[in-house]
């Protein structure tokens, strides 16, 4: 039986869900199985109950993902990529940027092409000292895809982005903190604690409102300043109806830490 490429863990009584990318010998890239892996523990977090509040995604020993597998998922030229992308990339990535609670990355090691838009697909990314980020797409005569074109200029800026994609350039994650790329970068030893602190903060708060923010701050190119203020009126519309503000507002006027209900 082939062991699968992406492992699931649970951890903090339920309140923590870990996928692991797990092929270190080929520094974690996608293969054809990699998708099918990735989808079925999707699919078993959205069968959960009571479901994780926050979600970690990061690599298997040192690297986090070196984007796809070129050797072997590429048998033949010329090769329809875009079937490719609309077959595997493009429903995977859809689905993690849109999961329904919190996403963490922790970034282990290298992090290139569609391995980097992994990372910056998820809500807040934190990496390793030696870790760092490649676009990649540029060494093989491709663009950048899973969204990096909309994803890299909205973090780091349209200058800054065009010459990462057209040199390649290697950002370390020092590199990546001073540029707005990541949260934060921690010693290597200490990845894994400080994601798990980080995603047990994140745990404890209002998971839904988590992803409302989200939804506002992805959506807010597409309007004017006062179309994003009326739709976040009718956002915090829901919030306000929803009982987590409730605990919140009790436990202010009682001088206490809220206990949210979230998801």
């Amino acid at each position: 039986m082939t062991p699968a490429t992406v492992g699931l863990t649970i951890t903090d009584d339920n309140r923590i869900a870990c996928i692991t990318l797990q092929r270190p010998a080929a520094a974690n890239a996608m293969d054809h199985q990699f998708f099918k892996d990735f989808h079925n523990v999707l699919d078993t977090l959205e069968t959960l109950t009571p479901s994780p509040r926050v979600l970690i995604l990061t690599g298997q020993e040192n690297a986090f993902c070196a984007g796809a597998d070129l050797v072997t998922t590429i048998t033949s030229f010329p090769e329809d990529l875009k079937t490719h992308l609309d077959k595997d990339y493009i429903p995977l990535f859809r689905r993690l940027k849109h999961i329904h609670m919190p996403s963490l990355a922790a970034v282990n090691g290298v992090a290139a092409g569609a391995g980097m838009a992994l990372a910056l697909a998820c809500d807040i990314t934190i990496a390793a000292r030696s870790a760092y980020f490649k676009t990649g797409f540029i060494d093989v005569g491709l663009i950048p895809d899973c969204g990096m074109t909309h994803t890299l200029p909205r973090t780091i800026g349209r200058a800054r982005a065009m010459a990462t994609f057209m040199l390649n350039t290697e950002i370390t994650a020092q590199e990546a903190v001073e540029i707005g790329l990541i949260y934060k970068t921690v010693p290597n030893g200490q990845l894994d604690t400080s994601a798990h602190q980080l995603a047990e903060t994140l745990a404890s708060g209002p998971t839904r409102s988590y992803v409302a923010i989200r939804q506002l701050v992805d959506a807010a190119d597409k309007h004017n300043f006062d179309e994003q203020m009326k739709i976040e009126a009718k956002a915090q519309q829901t919030a306000g109806y929803h009982e987590d503000f409730a605990e919140g507002l009790t436990a202010f006027h009682e001088k206490r830490k809220p206990v949210f209900n979230g998801i």
